[in-house]
């Protein structure tokens, strides 16, 4: 899937310390060494000044962050039962998603995802926010290496069959790109990655990437093998509700499942014009966000 290059020396870094989290709580689990002074007191008129010992500081752990990765945003009434938020696309486009209320789709949380390609690869990536941000990253075990500032190498998280995770921090937000073992990225391309892709965070919250030299994100509509590569929004987690939207121009019956979807109980898709719609989850909710969910365009991009 790649091209040829020189690929990555691995070297170990202990991870950075991070500031307070968005959005939620930071778990910060410490030891603190607290100096104890042993006063020797003399006997008689010889006695030499007080001697003093200090025990020894034990390491301080890390810390990492517990926030979710995703946003919240507050909805508005939209009619007697509805409510609607206004949301931005990876790719800067905006729309305004209504709904019924007691679906509650802004509380399941918002998070962005869009394809990659370096113009090395045959195909794809995905650029995706991890539901639990850093805490999931850390899973798979300590940074390998930092490749600039806000961008670093991981080892991949259990259950994901070895390879490679490349973590990029925009603002508020952490995305991540898998590397299957056996399918790994030469390390000039992945600081190409690094250096090319980069995001900007709006007033509301939402992350606007965009991409430069030899790196390009996929367009709306665009598919690579089964699944659309274009920008998304994804409401919801892995192992519950997912709702996923999808620009879409001439979206139809044929339009691909996005992968995030699969394996997530009763799935199912639709179109709202030039919108993909798909949900994975009960099939009550599924079959009443299919059916009551409206998108309109707002423009951006």
């Amino acid at each position: 899937m790649v091209g040829g290059g020189r690929y990555d020396v691995i070297d170990a870094d202990p991870p950075r310390r991070r500031g307070p989290g968005w959005l939620g709580a930071v778990v910060v689990v410490g030891l603190i060494a607290v100096p104890v002074a042993v006063v020797m007191l003399g006997r008689g008129d010889g006695a030499g000044p007080p001697a003093a010992t200090t025990a020894t500081p034990r390491p301080a752990l890390s810390v990492i962050e517990t926030r979710p990765n995703a946003l919240v945003p507050e909805p508005r009434r939209a009619g007697r039962d509805a409510e609607a938020v206004d949301v931005t696309f990876p790719d800067g486009s905006r729309a305004r998603v209504s709904y019924p209320a007691r679906l509650g789709l802004a509380a399941l949380g918002v998070r962005p995802a869009i394809g990659v390609r370096h113009a090395a690869w045959d195909g794809f990536r995905i650029l995706y926010a991890p539901l639990e941000g850093e805490a999931e990253i850390a899973a798979g075990g300590q940074r390998l290496r930092r490749l600039t500032d806000d961008v670093s190498l991981w080892p991949q998280r259990a259950g994901r069959d070895g390879g490679y995770v490349t973590v990029f921090r925009f603002g508020r937000w952490i995305l991540a790109m898998d590397e299957p073992r056996g399918d790994g990225v030469a390390f000039d391309e992945r600081m190409d990655l690094a250096r090319h892709v980069r995001g900007t965070v709006p007033r509301r919250g939402f992350l606007v990437l965009r991409a430069g030299g030899p790196v390009t994100l996929g367009r709306p509509g665009e598919t690579y093998g089964d699944a659309p590569v274009g920008p998304q929004l994804w409401f919801g987690g892995v192992g519950g509700r997912v709702v996923v939207l999808a620009p879409t121009p001439g979206c139809d019956a044929r339009s691909p499942m996005p992968a995030i979807v699969t394996g997530q109980g009763y799935t199912a898709k639709t179109c709202k014009g030039d919108m993909l719609v798909a949900v994975g989850a009960e099939r009550w909710f599924a079959q009443r966000v299919l059916k009551g969910i409206e998108v309109r365009a707002m423009g951006g991009g």
